[in-house]
């Protein structure tokens, strides 16, 4: 038995149908959590077809309480459905969401004004089509709003730090809202689009504060402070709906 491996299951609850990654691993407890993409569910490497069964108890009964505690806590893991026609607001933008399957092999997108375009292979199962007409859409209001987001990252850059910058980049991306290369080019989650230009603001100068700092030490969050000092105020923001900004 290979020292850690992992599966891909579903739990249904009274919610909904939701996706499920287990991992067994050296551990002495089980641990669950609720992900980006899936409920998480940890166990110890070697157990018992009785303690499987005990572990998986224990994790419904606690997804249980957690949706009853939190009836919206799974929502941003449920399977998204898109119709054609429907409406897509990001920031002050409203979009018309246009969807045609055809015969064709590859996904494929066009943005035309305010329209979003979405061409899909015929047949394609649900799933992919949710999974894969997100990244599209994604990656046309990108297109839409990177302009407009660079000039805010110059913008704060010059009144703030004064470095220099080799990029900016719109990108979807759910394991953080920003990052700073080591080769200066800053990445923003297009997510990020959907949260109030402030937040966005602060997003900005937490990844140009990295043009000085690659770290988290005490310097960096002095030089944020010193640029935003109400920045705990969007830290907390982000953590609290977070979850609710998607496509």
């Amino acid at each position: 038995m290979p020292a850690k491996h992992n599966m891909i299951t579903t739990v249904s609850l009274e919610s909904g149908v939701f996706p499920v990654k287990v991992f067994f691993e050296r551990r002495q407890s089980a641990r669950a959590a609720v992900g980006t993409k899936q409920l998480i569910l940890r166990c110890p490497l070697y157990l018992s077809k009785p303690q499987k069964a005990q572990t998986w108890s224990w994790f419904m009964d606690w997804l249980r309480k957690v949706e009853a505690e939190q009836p919206d806590a799974f929502n941003h893991l449920k399977l998204k459905e898109y119709r054609s026609g429907s409406s897509l607001r990001v920031g002050k933008r409203t979009y018309t969401i246009i969807i045609e399957e055809a015969n064709r092999k590859t996904v494929g997108g066009r943005l035309e004004k305010d329209r979003l375009q979405v061409f899909l292979p015929k047949g394609t199962d649900p799933r992919q089509a949710s999974k894969a007409i997100k990244t599209v859409l994604s990656r046309l209001v990108a297109r839409d709003f990177l302009p407009e987001i660079k000039q805010r990252v110059y913008e704060l850059n010059e009144q703030h730090f004064g470095k220099k910058i080799a990029d900016v980049r719109l990108k979807y991306n759910t394991s953080n809202w920003g990052s700073c290369s080591s080769n200066q080019i800053i990445n923003l989650s297009t997510r990020l689009l959907f949260a109030p230009q402030r937040v966005i603001d602060y997003v900005i100068v937490h990844e140009l504060a990295h043009l000085i700092e690659a770290n988290h030490s005490k310097k960096y969050w002095k030089l944020v402070e010193e640029r935003m000092p109400e920045y705990r105020e969007y830290e907390q923001w982000l953590k609290k709906n977070g979850r609710m900004y998607d496509f």
